[in-house]
């Protein structure tokens, strides 16, 4: 499963790792892309809102948290926030370590936002 988010400052993928079945875990590949889809990307592009507010990888816990369960949805849609926050670096800036590359934001995107469930 893997979820491909959109920003003003680039783009991200995620990948949640559940199985196709329920046996390993209570999460599954299809209840994983339900709760992305109804639940989880609809939370998270309500706050950033029409505006465009900043929402951060550090951000997206606190976010989620209302939602029982779901870590591998979750972390999927936390790892996209966080590709793109990434992404956004310039080589400069990654070689200025880790605390600053936390602090890098991810903001949607004011006319084109997009989340994708694969």
């Amino acid at each position: 499963q893997l979820v491909h988010l959109r920003s003003d400052i680039g783009e991200g993928w995620g990948e949640c790792a559940a199985f196709a079945g329920p046996f390993y875990s209570p999460e599954f590949v299809a209840s994983a892309q339900i709760v992305l889809r109804e639940q989880l990307a609809p939370m998270l592009l309500a706050v950033a809102g029409p505006d465009g507010r900043e929402v951060t990888s550090a951000d997206v816990g606190r976010i989620l948290g209302a939602v029982n369960g779901h870590r591998m949805a979750k972390s999927a849609l936390e790892m996209a926030v966080l590709d793109a926050e990434l992404r956004g670096q310039g080589l400069h800036d990654l070689r200025q370590g880790a605390g600053h590359l936390l602090q890098a934001p991810a903001q949607a995107d004011r006319t084109q936002r997009q989340l994708r469930v694969q």
